[in-house]
């Protein structure tokens, strides 16, 4: 009994913590009309994307059923809550789901004669790992600008290196930063990997790090300060599929700011998921 609370502790501790991570989109002023099929033309949205429009208390922005969507006729009154008795305008978020999501005017006739759109969403999407060989086919060795080589390129975790180098002459060692700009390898760090022989001679060594900054030199001899030496910056892979940023103050139908940010569930949430369950735990 006392596993079985355990367990529905961390399950809950895990789904309140849950994040999505998305894109906080303007679209315009709904009562003045602003044209979403125009305004979407071209963009791909995810699981975790806000569109935010400028509605009124005249008209707002109902989602209803694709039959609903269709022919613009609904018998009951869509239940709406205002933000404040005293606004008449104020900004709306819409929060579509991963599928077709229908949305229409909540005054019929502007429904009617056309004032609806339908709004197609992905699942979020999934970074796929790549590897690289550090310094191409010139592998690790001095005479390569490594400062030179990662630039422009972006890493995310789960991306493996491979250093493929002459093990008699240089070596692979992770440093802290001060190593690095030193040129001492004392300041060193463990380095997880299993070198392998291969057959042009040389040894492969590959590393997969964690997200972050990393630092490698070599440890033979003057090889760091021959310039034997690499900077990376290890990204989080939802900064891969991260939008541009884009200017603020747009006018109305156009996207006046694109910020990825994260939707969190409060702490508070999570704790009382927790207070919950180690009352189970007492239960038991």
């Amino acid at each position: 009994m006392k596993i079985l609370a355990i367990a529905c502790c961390f399950v809950a501790i895990a789904i309140l913590g849950a994040a999505a991570r998305g894109t906080d989109y303007y679209v315009g002023d709904w009562t003045n009309g602003v044209n979403f099929t125009q305004w979407s033309q071209g963009r791909v949205f995810h699981a975790g994307d806000l569109l935010i429009f400028t509605v009124s208390t005249s008209d707002t922005i109902l989602r209803v059923s694709q039959s609903v969507y269709n022919n613009c006729e609904w018998d009951l009154r869509f239940p709406k809550i205002f933000p404040a008795p005293w606004k008449t305008t104020w900004n709306e978020t819409v929060v579509p789901w991963v599928g077709e999501n229908y949305y229409v005017s909540s005054v019929q006739d502007n429904c009617k004669a056309g004032k609806k759109f339908m709004l197609s969403v992905q699942s979020p999407p999934v970074y796929t790992p790549r590897e690289y060989t550090v310094g191409d086919d010139r592998g690790w060795a001095p005479g390569v600008n490594y400062s030179q080589w990662t630039a422009n390129k972006n890493f995310y975790f789960g991306d493996s290196f491979r250093f493929l180098f002459n093990a008699s002459e240089h070596s692979v060692v992770e440093v802290w930063e001060p190593g690095y700009q030193l040129c001492n390898e004392s300041y060193f760090l463990p380095v997880l990997g299993l070198p392998t022989r291969q057959d042009d001679g040389r040894t492969l060594f590959k590393v997969v790090p964690p997200q972050g900054m990393h630092y490698y030199t070599s440890g033979n001899g003057n090889d760091c300060q021959s310039g034997l030496k690499m900077a990376l910056e290890i990204k989080p892979q939802d900064e891969a599929f991260a939008p541009s940023p884009s200017p603020s103050g747009g006018v109305a139908g156009q996207e006046s700011s694109a910020g990825y940010r994260t939707i969190s569930f409060p702490l508070s949430l999570g704790s009382g998921a927790a207070i919950v369950a180690l009352s189970l735990l007492a239960m038991a």
